[in-house]
């Protein structure tokens, strides 16, 4: 399978190195205490979501892409655009908002349970 491009930037950096052989660890562009104390947003495109019956295993994600670029192609078709909308990581949770007016489209929260 091609990697067709990534979601988040991800970087090298060549002062973390493996204990195995020297090799490099890839890491976040962002520090980890912009999470713990706030939150990362992008913008990104909203290609769309998919129910799923199991939400694990490599079969389903591959079922998933092959629907929402399905889904995309009809939509070009059609000569409707890809939105555009802000993605927010927190140690909370996600959230996908629309970048103009900052209505939240979904919402997902991280639950902890003690």
């Amino acid at each position: 399978m091609r990697n067709t491009g990534n979601l988040l930037k991800w970087t090298q950096n060549s002062n973390n190195k493996s204990a195995k052989g020297g090799g490099e660890n890839r890491n976040w562009i962002h520090p980890p205490e912009a999470l713990q104390k706030g939150h990362i947003a992008y913008i990104v495109k909203f290609l769309g979501n998919v129910d799923v019956d199991q939400p694990k295993g490599f079969k389903v994600i591959k079922e998933s892409i092959q629907k929402l670029k399905f889904n995309q192609q009809v939509r070009k078709a059609e000569g409707s655009k890809v939105p555009k909308v802000e993605l927010t990581i927190s140690v909370e949770g996600v959230a996908l908002q629309d970048p103009k007016t900052k209505v939240e489209l979904l919402l997902l929260l991280i639950l902890e349970f003690i």
